[in-house]
């Protein structure tokens, strides 16, 4: 008798402690610039093009664990779309830097826009401007920060470098 009472409880207990638990919660992130500059934009932004290989198109931001695993973050999204964010993302740079004639097209091409869990950060692809000639980036840098915020902090900052590569005038070979 009694030791059905202590089962009882105890099954009880582990039944309220269940219940209690609470489920994961999911965390949004948008990209967003650093400094809000306002001074010296110029009055058309160049029109910029996202190509994102598939793996990126999924919603999460994502951690690669080795050469050829990478981990969605579950509970770690972005908030958006993530073509349209990095598309807005590097107009305001772009812009910023006014270094463009009217009506200038950019494509980019990303293939790596991501993290590990060491803190390794990666963005790599190629761009083309008005159509001209593709030039490959490569960008790699260490969280400053750990966690996923770091993460998004870091991944703008590569998005920073390349705005700068894409708004530095290419020299012209004679």
């Amino acid at each position: 008798m009694k030791t059905s009472i202590i089962v009882t409880v105890v099954l009880l207990m582990t039944l309220c402690g269940c219940a209690q638990t609470m489920a994961p919660q999911n965390h949004y992130y948008l990209l967003n610039p650093l400094q809000n500059q306002q001074v010296g934009l110029s009055t058309t932004p160049p029109t910029v093009h996202i190509d994102l290989a598939q793996f990126l198109s999924q919603g999460s931001l994502v951690l690669q664990l080795n050469e050829q695993q990478i981990q969605p973050g579950h509970y770690h999204r972005w908030a958006e779309p993530l073509s349209g964010m990095i598309k807005r993302y590097l107009q305001r740079q772009l812009q910023q830097r006014n270094q463009f004639q009217e009506k200038s097209s950019i494509a980019i091409v990303i293939d790596r826009f991501h993290g590990s869990p060491t803190g390794e950060v990666w963005l790599s692809g190629q761009w083309w401007q008005d159509n001209k000639i593709p030039h490959r980036f490569d960008y790699h840098a260490k969280q400053d920060q750990a966690g996923y915020d770091g993460l998004v902090v870091t991944l703008q900052h590569l998005l920073d470098l390349l705005a700068k590569e894409i708004a530095t005038p290419v020299p012209v070979d004679n």
